[in-house]
């Protein structure tokens, strides 16, 4: 690996949108370690660890931390990892503004959760000065991004 190589610490990997990122960072020279619950086999620019959020190692050491997975479980993680001075992009859900108000007591549930996870970790972020970015597509822009 050269000095010059950037590596990304990547949390969901193996899903929809996970493949998809991976793939993508792959493309632009990144060094991928990705965390899935099930144990994969490491192929070129990507390392598989058995993980599971929010339990886990640090990530100290890397250039990006990447979430593709439930963003309570990361926000947990990531409050307590030491993770250096890495950028964190995560995706969310527009769950957090549009199953606010529901009459459905699950969906304010969700939406709840996810308002305490994008808060939680702007806090851990804030708190070590590095930016964070939290994407929230739609379900058809998710749809979109999996016909590509």
């Amino acid at each position: 690996m050269s000095a010059t190589t950037r590596r990304v610490l990547l949390f969901g990997a193996s899903g929809q949108i996970g493949q998809r990122v991976c793939a993508r960072l792959r493309q632009q020279g990144w060094q991928v370690l990705a965390v899935s619950r099930q144990a994969r086999a490491s192929a070129a620019g990507v390392e598989w660890r058995r993980g599971e959020l929010p339990d886990g190692g640090g990530g100290e050491g890397f250039d990006a931390i990447a979430s593709c997975g439930p963003l309570d479980l990361f926000s947990q993680w990531y409050a307590r990892a030491d993770t250096g001075g890495a950028r964190v992009v995560a995706f969310g859900s527009t769950s957090v503004h549009v199953k606010q108000d529901s009459s459905d007591p699950a969906e304010r549930d969700v939406a709840a959760r996810l308002r305490d996870a994008e808060a939680r970790l702007a806090d851990a972020a804030g708190a070590r000065a590095v930016a964070v970015t939290v994407l929230r597509p739609t379900w058809s822009t998710a749809r979109a991004a999996t016909a590509t």
